[in-house]
């Protein structure tokens, strides 16, 4: 029972959806099987550790002997239930697709009065917040349609093309919009994951876009800001357009839209500016950060993403609000994952150990830290390597410098960019733990280096480390 796939169902829906599958199941509008109430009220009570099929069985028939193939044809006939149960409270979470759906139902020439009124409450929810995504242009695309073919059957012929000229303009703001988010996605992903996905945009897509009316729709405008922003990191306008929309009408858009567009934004910050050595960014995607957290953008339901807690931590400790890191500790790594709690406090109190130069506690707090997640391991290995610099470990660091490399080489889902980025950082510690103290020449050589080298992680503390060799050396 444990493996079945209603446990696994109700393993991973909340107590609150639990409860109201359970009223669903005893409504005889939708099952009048009482014997599936039954089995699911008991399954209820035992979600944590469900009983065993033999068990079940006795529960609904104590006289009963155990008949596997009808007990397994109740549990597949429970599960399409429950699935249709989701679809039901799916459509109440998405009205407008509820609406569009009842349009179709009342597209007749007998209940015209009660198509209007439909229309009616469909234009009142499409200036409702938290709306704006590709497929809202989808479904008014299909309205547009159901309205020129209520005009077709209630006036017998075609006197005007406005519903139907609307539809096509509504599904090419849907197609452009979604092709531009799926564009997006694409080279969001590219940065990091090895594997290529195979999406590209047609000629001159962009510049189509640019020049066109469609620029003027919300959910246009916000991806094709942020395709040009990856594109073209350098031309930073494109940020500051996009940041400022967001600002404005950040409401307006569906959560899930407005959650990724805001991970657009700070990717950009890491990957193509901080990561590049702009260090003033790191104050942008503070704020940036404050704000996602402020109107809980970045949370999965009730909890937040462990990437997006560690992220935050990095640039809270950078920008040196140490207070505001321990109060962000204290608060939200009870919103984490359970699973991921233990394993993010770990690593994110040796970042701030490392930030306070309490070094030994750094090495102590790094060996709580399991490494499956990739980022933990890239970003745990790249601690320790840092931290065996400040202590003076060389020996240590050199061992695990070159079991970083082997790691980073046969690794296969790391992109290449990414890789490359902690390569150069080996690289480059170890030229610094090797070069001799007082050759002038030998730093200035590697400080040349590292200021040519476009694909450097964590370059600020690199650049630091050699600055205090200089003056160690202008001293001598």
């Amino acid at each position: 029972m444990n493996r079945s796939k209603i446990m696994l169902l109700l393993r991973n829906i909340n107590t609150r959806d639990r409860r109201r599958l359970r009223k669903f199941l005893h409504s005889p509008f939708f099952n009048e099987n009482e014997e599936l109430c039954k089995l699911y009220d008991f399954l209820f009570e035992s979600v944590a550790s469900p009983p065993n099929k033999k068990k079940c069985w006795a529960h609904l028939y104590p006289q009963r002997p155990y008949d596997d193939q009808a007990f397994r044809h109740l549990l597949s006939n429970l599960h399409s239930l429950a699935l249709e149960f989701l679809t039901y409270e799916q459509l109440q979470k998405s009205p407008l697709t509820a609406q569009t759906l009842l349009l179709a139902s009342v597209n007749k020439v007998e209940l015209h009065k009660h198509f209007e009124g439909v229309v009616r409450s469909i234009n009142r929810q499409s200036l409702d917040p938290g709306i704006l995504a590709p497929h809202f242009h989808h479904q008014l695309s299909r309205v547009e349609h159901y309205q020129h073919q209520n005009l077709e059957l209630s006036e017998k012929r075609v006197r005007t093309f406005k519903h139907l000229e609307n539809a096509d303009y509504q599904l090419d703001c849907y197609y452009i919009s979604q092709k531009l988010k799926n564009y997006c996605d694409f080279l969001g992903y590219q940065k990091t994951l090895q594997q290529e996905a195979h999406i590209q945009l047609p000629p001159d897509f962009l510049e189509y876009v640019a020049h066109s009316a469609f620029l003027k729709e919300d959910i246009v405008r916000a991806y094709f800001l942020a395709a040009n922003m990856m594109l073209l990191p350098d031309e930073e306008h494109y940020y500051q357009q996009l940041l400022q929309l967001l600002i404005q009408l950040g409401q307006r858009f569906e959560k899930k839209e407005q959650q990724q567009l805001f991970i657009h934004l700070i990717n950009y910050c890491i990957d193509t500016k901080i990561n590049q050595g702009r260090q003033d960014y790191f104050q942008e995607l503070f704020i940036l950060y404050k704000d996602t957290l402020k109107q809980q953008i970045i949370f999965n339901g009730q909890e937040l993403d462990p990437q997006h807690y560690k992220n935050i931590i990095t640039v809270g400790l950078y920008v040196r609000s140490f207070d505001w890191v321990e109060q962000f500790i204290q608060e939200y790594t009870p919103q984490l994952p359970e699973s991921n709690q233990e394993n993010a406090l770990n690593y994110n109190l040796a970042k701030v150990y490392f930030q306070q130069e309490k070094y030994e506690q750094v090495i102590e707090q790094l060996r709580e830290v399991e490494y499956k997640n990739i980022s933990y391991a890239l970003g745990g290995k790249l601690m320790l390597l840092k931290t065996y610099f400040e202590l003076g470990e060389f020996l240590a660091l050199d061992s695990l410098a070159e079991s970083f490399r082997i790691y980073l080489r046969r690794n296969q889902l790391i992109s290449k960019d990414l890789k490359q980025q902690y390569l150069n950082v080996i690289r480059f510690v170890r030229k610094l733990s090797t070069v001799a103290p007082f050759d002038q020449k030998a730093l200035e050589r590697i400080h040349l280096q590292i200021e040519d080298c476009k694909a450097l992680a964590d370059k600020a503390w690199i650049l630091a480390k050699l600055g205090e060799l200089n003056k160690s050396s202008r001293k001598a």
